[in-house]
């Protein structure tokens, strides 16, 4: 679908969504987009109704050395217009300060071991690696499985999870496929 479409339907249906919203909840008090694509159409429902506009920005797409012109001017807009920009790593607070001049506040992305403890369960001597991201070719999947095969396929007691959605799919499992790996 081009991008154009995409975006005019993204906005139609966050438009729609919002409405409902408001209809069983009342107005928000704040919107809150991640990325800059979502950002965009948030941006204009922040434009139409006022809200406050928080976004979090976790793209890699931004942090490459040369970005699309769209994307950049997407990205000058929505930063701009937004009331508050979080990033998930202080080297992408310093690209966007670097290629829009906007400040943003960097927020980790990381788990409370006060809450969140480990505890080993297993009884077994299995270690899984898990993988999750899009199916895509800059996250390299194929990379992912290609070194999981050269360095545990002799090793049964040896896992890989891969969680995801994308284009690249079907292509990945034909990878797995290939390296009877299906159970692995």
């Amino acid at each position: 679908m081009p991008k154009r479409i995409l975006r005019i339907f993204s906005d139609l249906v966050l438009n729609i969504l919002f409405k409902v919203i408001v209809k069983e909840q009342g107005k928000p008090d704040v919107l809150h987009a991640h990325f800059t694509r979502s950002a965009y159409s948030a941006s204009k429902l922040k434009d139409k109704t006022g809200i406050p506009l928080v976004i979090t920005e976790h793209s890699s797409q931004i942090n490459k050395e040369i970005i699309s012109e769209e994307l950049h001017k997407m990205a000058k807009i929505v930063y701009k217009n937004a009331d508050s920009l979080i990033v998930v790593s202080p080297s992408l607070g310093d690209v966007i300060k670097k290629k829009f001049n906007i400040s943003s506040t960097y927020i980790p992305n990381i788990v409370d071991l006060k809450i969140f403890h480990y505890e080993d369960k297993h009884t077994n001597n299995i270690f899984n690696f898990v993988s999750t991201g899009n199916l895509i070719d800059i996250k390299r999947m194929d990379l992912t499985i290609e070194a999981f095969y050269k360095a545990f396929n002799k090793n049964p007691n040896v896992t890989l999870t891969i969680f995801g959605q994308g284009p690249k799919r079907k292509m990945l499992e034909e990878l797995i496929s290939k390296y009877n790996l299906i159970f692995r």
